[in-house]
């Protein structure tokens, strides 16, 4: 009986007569490389709750927990990520952004109307309050020092916590800083500054920084490749990515789309993904030579997430407060799926351990799962097939055989 990848190809044959060799060639090759995949779709597979406003959400991989800033509750949500139960914590005013250590299982919480930060216990919830600057925004943790980073965008400067002791030291910064990103890997922690068009680079040895101009205003996406020591700004108002070389501070200017809002970085692939918010798609960067391709997205691409296991990008597409969507790129090929998710999302974090992906859903105050994993079935090894039993008479004849090479042999 023919193989099923004999089928197949016998099946593009007599249905490609007007083909070249070289397509159906190319055809049987991605049948039979990929005959050992099964690979899942995304699929929605729970909505859950949420307080009112939810905006930002962290994921802990290590204890599968999930934790969303409720902005108009004042409150987080915490999701089990094993049954998708809930817990509600309190924590400050108007709570903004969050961020994990899953070293210490510290949980971070940036309170924009308090002008504090709330630091939950992801062993039982318990919280303690540690005072910042004014209007708090974004936060986050160098694992390696357990050093916290707090973003205050009033008082121009960024408030850094022990993760032992809560105690805090200030670091000047430019005017607004709006959101930050670490290397953990050179103890470096990047600030951008949406007013004044400019990077601080804060050394987490001794807390000196540095100042680099970036051209254009209101950017507000940040990431880093710990990998390659790249740091990507997607600069809203350029229309353009600002690459920065961590190795000394020098900057390359990137095309992007309209008013890039958000960038992710994949670190296995050097791929980085600029969500483009008015011309409703996602620029993606080589990082080996930063050359570009667009991939087409929803309406208003706001937030970004890469699933690094599974080399699958996901868009949340905001779409006015519609019924909206994230669209889904399979980071291979660029080909997209769109799932439809609650209303105006806003946050879209992956959790590669499980396979999870997890929308904010401001508009709905939900929280939209999405189910995410690829398995591999074994595939045989021609080179290793299991020996059939051997007759009996086959091993009188190795008797034979070996009494006429040695005659000294004698059988029992």
């Amino acid at each position: 009986m023919p193989s099923q990848t004999a089928v197949l190809v016998n099946r593009i044959a007599i249905r490609s007569r007007f083909v070249s060799p070289f397509v159906i060639l190319c055809a049987a090759c991605s049948i039979y490389f990929t005959a050992g995949r099964v690979v899942k779709a995304d699929t929605v597979i729970d909505t859950v709750p949420a307080g009112s406003l939810p905006w930002a959400t962290a994921v802990n991989r290590v204890t599968n927990k999930i934790y969303v800033t409720n902005n108009g509750s004042s409150n987080v949500t915490v999701i089990d990520g094993t049954n998708n139960s809930t817990t509600t914590v309190p924590a400050g005013t108007n709570p903004y952004a969050v961020a994990v250590n899953t070293v210490t299982n510290k949980i971070y919480v940036t309170n924009e109307s308090s002008s504090n930060v709330t630091v939950i216990d992801g062993t039982n919830n318990s919280t303690l309050t540690v005072t910042t600057g004014i209007s708090p925004t974004a936060v986050a943790v160098n694992q390696v020092t357990n050093k916290i980073y707090v973003t205050n965008g009033h008082d121009n400067n960024v408030t850094v916590i022990d993760g032992i002791t809560n105690s805090t030291t200030t670091v000047t910064a430019g005017k607004f800083p709006v959101a930050l990103a670490v290397n953990p890997v050179t103890n470096k922690i990047y600030v951008l500054n949406t007013n004044s068009a400019n990077l601080t680079v804060i050394n987490g040895a001794n807390n000196s920084t540095a100042t680099i101009a970036l051209g254009g205003v209101f950017s507000y996406g940040i990431a880093v490749n710990s990998t390659t020591n790249k740091i990507y700004v997607a600069n809203y108002g350029g229309n353009c990515v600002n690459v920065i070389d961590g190795t000394n501070n020098s900057v390359v200017t990137v095309a992007a789309g309209s008013s890039p809002w958000a960038v992710a970085v994949n670190p296995v692939t050097n791929k980085i993904y600029i969500a483009n918010y008015f011309s409703d798609n996602v620029t993606v960067i080589d990082g080996t030579n930063n050359s570009t391709a667009t991939v087409a997205a929803g309406v208003h691409p706001t937030a970004v997430a890469v699933n690094s296991a599974t080399n699958r990008i996901y868009v949340a597409n905001q779409n006015n407060n519609e019924p909206s969507s994230v669209t889904v790129i399979y980071g291979i090929s660029n080909l997209t799926a769109t799932i439809p998710v609650g209303n105006t999302p806003n946050f879209v974090v992956a959790n590669p351990a499980t396979g999870r992906i997890y929308v904010t859903n401001t508009g709905s105050n939900n929280v939209t799962v999405i189910s995410s994993s690829s398995r591999r079935r074994p595939r045989r090894n021609p080179r290793h097939r299991p020996k059939r039993p051997r007759h009996p008479k086959y091993h009188k004849h190795q008797a034979d055989r070996q009494m006429l090479l040695n005659p000294a042999m004698t059988l029992a």
